[in-house]
């Protein structure tokens, strides 16, 4: 079971609600994140300004700049917080079930807050994500491989969950089988020009559940799978067949 620091909903739900102007308004570094994590949630991260974020804070926008330096630094508060809502409570000792537990809170946060996707933060790291990259590879100490390798390791689930969030975020459903084509496609394909695809759509493939092969949890787990072969066959990025750790 995946135990994550905090309520993750607790990120997005975030109710700022607006306030007539001249209404005083507690204000502090965190209240102007938690009204920026708001609007974004609600309107998207292209809505996001620091005149708007005065707006439903009650307050003046200069008011804002006495806590926040610029928009570029709360985007990087923004997005350190909202990473530390995936930290894990503890982090298990065994490597896949490390690496489970933080996929699965990494999806959980990141589907709550799409508009990470298009959150374009600096180079500057918070506390949050320095402690996100302390666990991750904490959960790998375990692998018996250099650091390099596991890192990569890391990396490659890092890059699952992304990949799995911004594909169901343009798919929530999943993928349409089968989907709608252009009268070119159409064309071609009753011509007979693509009978693989064909058997997907109304042959072989016709009664599948292609829903199952999109899953979370399939698709980790066939991942982690290929991690554990690639170590023991050495074939790790950057690792030479002498690099794999002994049994």
């Amino acid at each position: 079971m995946t135990t994550v620091a905090g309520p993750v909903k607790s990120i997005v739900e975030v109710v700022v609600a607006r306030r007539p102007p001249g209404r005083a308004v507690p204000l502090g570094r965190d209240t102007v994140v938690d009204a920026a994590i708001a609007l974004v949630s609600r309107e998207g991260f292209d809505a996001l300004s620091m005149r708007r974020v005065a707006a439903d804070l009650g307050v003046g926008t200069m008011s804002l700049y006495w806590h926040v330096a610029t928009r570029e630094d709360l985007v990087d508060l923004m997005v350190d917080r909202t990473i530390s809502g995936q930290l894990l409570d503890s982090v298990p000792a065994d490597w896949r079930e490390a690496l489970t537990q933080i996929a699965r809170a990494m999806r959980s946060v990141f589907t709550a807050n799409l508009w990470m996707k298009d959150a374009h933060f600096s180079k500057r790291l918070g506390a949050g994500i320095v402690e996100h990259i302390e666990q991750s590879i904490t959960a790998v100490d375990g692998m018996g491989l250099p650091l390099a390798h596991r890192m990569a390791a890391v990396g490659i689930v890092d890059s699952f969950v992304r990949g799995w969030v911004l594909d169901h975020d343009q798919e929530p459903d999943g993928l349409t089988i089968p989907p709608a084509l252009t009268e070119e496609a159409d064309a071609r394909l009753a011509a007979g020009d693509f009978p693989r695809y064909a058997a997907i759509v109304t042959g072989e493939g016709a009664g599948h559940d292609w829903a199952a092969s999109q899953d979370f949890e399939v698709g980790l787990a066939v991942v982690l799978d290929g991690i554990e072969v690639a170590v023991a066959r050495g074939r790790m990025p950057g690792m030479a067949p002498t690099d794999a750790p002994v049994a």
